[in-house]
């Protein structure tokens, strides 16, 4: 992927910096990568089967756009192709597990379904001695406001994402700037825990946060 060069006129010992402009457009080099996957995904699935020679240059794909592969989704399928290489075979159960992935990316014209899957469905919220985090904005107020109101009913506040983390509440106003883009790092390290270290952090949204309260 090129980036667009900048030609600063006027100032010849200004050097153009490639690296910083390539953290400047991350967030869009990702989206561009995601719906380059779902092209991909289309085209591997129109028959229902995926052959070895496909998996092949899926998995060559993969390594071109290896910058990206720790961003969910292509995180989940970075994940997927190291369980196929610890044996260097595709099994039957691998193959399925492939082919559901490529459908549900392939059946997502827009992110929608992608970024509702982070979220946990009608989430269960005790506040009782538990660790809540949150990340973006808040319809709800301040975030002190929602921090307060935590441990008025018993619970703990977290200033960064651990192990103990119990709920990662995500604001509402903040929710629809992860649409094809980077997850806030919150986010990405939650997804992380849960997925590679079998952690049980829920992320959840403001909406089920504010119904809990609502309920208490």
């Amino acid at each position: 992927m090129k980036i667009k060069k900048l030609f600063l006129k006027k100032i010849p010992s200004q050097k153009y910096n490639t690296e910083a402009n390539h953290r400047f457009n991350y967030s869009k080099l990702v989206k561009k990568t995601i719906q380059e996957l779902q092209g991909i995904s289309t085209a591997l699935i129109y028959d229902g089967q995926i052959d070895d020679a496909e998996i092949k240059l899926l998995k060559e794909w993969l390594q071109k756009n290896d910058e990206y592969l720790y961003d969910y989704p292509l995180s989940d399928l970075r994940l997927l192709f190291n369980e196929i290489d610890n044996d260097g075979k595709v099994s039957l159960e691998e193959r399925q597990k492939l082919m559901t992935f490529l459908n549900n990316i392939a059946a997502s014209p827009n992110s929608s379904p992608t970024i509702e899957g982070i979220y946990s469905a009608s989430p269960t919220i005790k506040f009782m001695g538990k660790n809540f985090l949150f990340t973006g904005d808040l319809m709800y107020g301040p975030r002190s406001k929602a921090q307060e109101k935590v441990i008025e009913l018993g619970g703990n506040c977290m200033k960064s994402i651990t192990m103990t983390t119990d709920y990662l509440v995500v604001g509402i106003l903040g929710s629809k700037d992860y649409r094809y883009s980077r997850f806030g790092t919150k986010i990405e390290t939650a997804i992380k825990f849960n997925r590679e270290m079998k952690s049980t952090i829920l992320i959840i949204k403001e909406q089920d946060f504010v119904n809990a309260i609502i309920n208490n």
